[in-house]
């Protein structure tokens, strides 16, 4: 029979503070990362627009001169059909261009790991040359590189580039919120200590679905009561023998906090955007 200690919590945090040392200090800057950034570079002076692919739950500060901002992860059916005529515009009505006539543009898309580049460049792909898909698109941060045509008339060829983020996140709250929503590998970063993050930004703003959604018998601001009971109610438990060469079951904690996680990412707690707070 596996036991769940539960204490109750009154009062929710006024700010997130935990050890997150380990996020700078461990390896996560891949050799890839690097080497697409010097690709990037070397191919910046035949990029007459660069395509900067932003999650819609997270928004970060680039500063290249001439850029179009497209967000993923809330719709990418909307508006993508005027990524091509709107860069085309750009492109036309800057000041920088100088070529009478052109019917050849280069685009650069750029964007951190796992953002929804290749999602995008498939769509564009199959709006302007009926050809469904181009790029293989995954779950997991990785390596994607290459031109390719995305329209005919004009002739646009655009450089794909591998997901980068910056060496060093110094904050926190920028590392835990790109874990949440796959720009970091969870267990890089850690699987519990981001559904305690998550927890106290639901509560801070609110957001109290993942009581119902977990069969909760109340809000909590204690990830420990969250995790017990979600452990408890899908029944997920762990085995362990000890030194005596018994069996012991407990709370799996680590799976409980993945399907915390989980929720947030299929969007069962609603929409959300992390960075809301710098709207204020």
């Amino acid at each position: 029979m596996v036991r769940f200690s539960i204490q109750r919590c009154t009062q929710f945090r006024e700010s997130f503070v935990s050890a997150f040392a380990h996020l700078g200090s461990k390896s996560w800057y891949p050799g890839h990362m690097y080497k697409g950034v010097l690709q990037m570079q070397a191919k910046l002076a035949v990029v007459d627009c660069i395509l900067e692919v932003h999650d819609a739950r997270i928004s970060f500060d680039f500063k290249f001169i001439f850029y179009l901002f497209i967000y993923c992860k809330a719709s990418i059916k909307g508006g993508v059909n005027k990524v091509v005529p709107t860069a085309i515009d750009l492109i036309k009505n800057s000041e920088n261009y100088n070529r009478e006539n052109s019917r050849n543009f280069s685009l650069m898309v750029i964007g951190i790991p796992n953002v929804g580049k290749s999602s995008l460049i498939n769509r564009l792909r199959n709006i302007h040359l009926n050809r469904k898909k181009a790029s293989a698109v995954g779950a997991t941060p990785g390596i994607t590189k290459s031109v390719k045509i995305i329209c005919d008339d004009p002739s646009i060829y655009l450089f794909d580039t591998p997901g980068v983020v910056e060496p060093s996140i110094k904050n926190m709250e920028v590392g835990l919120k790109l874990a949440l929503c796959r720009n970091l590998k969870d267990n890089l970063v850690g699987e519990e200590l981001m559904a305690d993050y998550l927890l106290y930004w639901l509560n801070k703003h609110k957001n109290f679905t993942y009581v119902k959604h977990f069969d909760l018998p109340e809000v909590t601001d204690d990830i420990r009561v969250v995790l017990f009971y979600i452990a408890k109610n899908q029944n997920l438990v762990k085995k362990i023998r000890n030194a005596e060469g018994t069996v012991q079951q407990y709370p799996d904690i680590l799976t409980s906090a993945m399907h915390f996680i989980t929720a947030f990412r299929d969007g069962k707690f609603g929409k959300i955007l992390l960075d809301i707070d710098h709207l204020d």
